[in-house]
């Protein structure tokens, strides 16, 4: 299950940044800032997910479970290109996961084949984010895991510290590191 939550984290979807700031901003500075954002996001199919303020970046708290591109090209299952893939996964290898859990999609699928501008801040990738979001480069990871360090957001100082100080109380599976 660990492996999995690597995977999901890996393509997770951020905010694309906003010309103008936002009603009633949020100051990136003020440690105790993780605000969650209800129904922030809608997908090409129409459902919708939560989103969290983490200083100044916004990110989905949820997994996607579009199986459509944001210009409603279908992502297929299966791609043949360099032998025979799977592309877009479902959690445990069970459809009914995915309601709760959303998709798992492989990294091509994830980026859609882009390449460019994976290390700048934004990244300037869409891939399988919907319309106004993209997926974080390593300067955007490196972003987050810089403002939760410094402002002591995480869970000891083991090095899954800082996920399982994001990571939802209920769903997974424990190990050796406990949120209080």
């Amino acid at each position: 299950l660990l492996g999995m939550m690597a995977v999901t984290m890996l393509i997770s979807c951020e905010k694309d940044p906003q010309p103008e700031p936002e009603p009633d901003p949020v100051n990136p500075e003020d440690p105790a800032v993780l605000v969650l954002l209800p129904n922030a996001v809608t997908d090409i199919e129409g459902h919708q997910y939560d989103a969290v303020q983490i200083g100044s970046q916004v990110w989905m708290a949820e997994n996607l479970r579009a199986h459509r591109y944001a210009d409603s090209t279908p992502i297929p299952h299966y791609d043949n290109t360099n032998g025979w893939q799977l592309r877009i996964y479902y959690p445990d290898n069970d459809m009914s996961n995915v309601e709760k859990y959303g998709y798992l999609y492989n990294w091509y699928t994830a980026v859609r084949g882009e390449t460019a501008g994976s290390e700048a801040n934004p990244s300037g990738i869409q891939g399988v984010c919907p319309d106004g979001w993209h997926l974080p480069s390593d300067a955007e990871w490196t972003q987050l895991t810089d403002y939760l360090s410094q402002h002591h957001i995480s869970c000891g100082d083991a090095p899954t510290a800082i996920a399982k100080a994001l990571a939802d109380s209920i769903g997974w599976e424990t190990s050796y590191v406990e949120c209080a």
